[in-house]
């Protein structure tokens, strides 16, 4: 088998290879009660049919010598099955002032498989449109699959690239102060805290924002083991994490010891 692959399909050709296997396990927001009909004006018999038809034109669903039925090309089959079998999972969710994807990526030792659906930003789930990357890769090629989400740097950075540290309490207090226009507050806040380079990059996540990318590992168990976001604005692209503090987690520990880390950052 290639290195790696790569499937587009329609929602319903989805549908389609669902139907002829029944066995297939997809993940939550990928099961055929999850995907809704792409194409809501036509019946659903129609519609397999037609998706079945374009499967077998372009060789991802093949007819059996020996009956009837038909057989799912091996490398999309393969590339499915593996979310059943994941030890890690990455979550995605990305948009632009065009479109938007959300993307499951499983991974078990050094193979990864993608399930992504790309749609028309704000569109519902019946939008013509909408469009399933089925992909599969090796670990290597992970991070390289996951910039093809991340809007281009065509704004760029104008500024030094740059980091802080705030806590959560505090950050919430400069956004809002930067929100309001208040100066007097900002000044305050700024001198009290030493967070001049806080309120520089705070006040660039309330200016306009035409695209971010959130991303979170989990574990089998699905227990989310990271969780980071950038955004790109009128400056450039920033990163933002936040760090819940100390263990357990509650009211109290978040707003003691609660840190948010802010940096200016480039998408490559």
């Amino acid at each position: 088998m290639a290195e790696s692959w790569r499937f587009e399909l329609t929602v319903n050709e989805l549908r389609a290879v669902c139907e002829l296997v029944p066995e297939l396990l997809l993940p939550s927001g990928y099961t055929v009660g999850d995907l809704g009909p792409a194409e809501p004006d036509q019946d659903e018999g129609s519609a397999l049919e037609s998706a079945f038809d374009s499967l077998r034109q372009r060789g991802l669903v093949n007819r059996r010598a020996d009956s009837d039925t038909d057989d799912v090309a091996p490398g999309l089959l393969f590339a499915l099955s593996l979310h059943a079998v994941a030890e890690r999972s990455l979550r995605a969710f990305a948009w632009s002032p065009k479109d938007e994807s959300r993307e499951l990526i499983s991974v078990n030792r050094g193979a990864c498989a993608g399930l992504r659906r790309v749609q028309a930003r704000g569109s519902g789930s019946g939008d013509r449109t909408t469009r399933i990357v089925v992909t599969f890769m090796y670990l290597g090629e992970l991070a390289k699959h996951l910039l093809e989400l991340v809007a281009d740097n065509s704004i760029g950075n104008r500024g030094p690239l740059k980091s802080t540290i705030i806590g959560l309490v505090e950050s919430r207090a400069l956004v809002e102060a930067v929100r309001a226009g208040d100066q007097e507050l900002l000044a305050s806040l700024t001198e009290r805290l030493d967070a001049h380079a806080d309120a520089e990059l705070m006040s660039g996540l309330t200016r306009q924002l035409d695209a971010g990318f959130h991303l979170e590992l989990l574990s089998k168990e699905a227990r989310c083991l990271y969780v980071g976001d950038w955004f790109r604005g009128e400056d450039g692209w920033i990163s933002m994490t936040v760090d819940p503090g100390r263990f357990p987690i509650s009211g109290q520990s978040i707003a003691e010891s609660g840190r948010m880390r802010l940096a200016r950052v480039t998408r490559s």
